[in-house]
């Protein structure tokens, strides 16, 4: 258990991390009026495709694969 929660947390680090802040900087810069509704969809997106590219990559596109579920239990 500790194991998939430290490999897990490390995957998640470095696939959320980045998606978020991605998606965060561009509501800033293009989306100014409606920003409270962009941000919610943003989370939903740090969500969704970390788990797209799970499911992906182990050939599968189950979104309640072992594998997809990992990044659910993070979000």
């Amino acid at each position: 258990m500790k194991a998939v929660l430290l490999w897990g947390g490390i995957a998640f680090f470095l696939l959320a991390t980045p998606i978020y802040l991605g998606i965060t900087y561009f509501i800033d810069k293009k989306c100014k009026k409606i920003k409270g509704l962009l941000y919610p969809a943003g989370c939903i997106l740090v969500f969704f495709i970390p788990t797209l590219f799970v499911t992906l990559s182990f050939g599968s596109m189950n979104p309640f694969s072992p594998e997809a579920m990992l990044f659910h239990s993070f979000s």
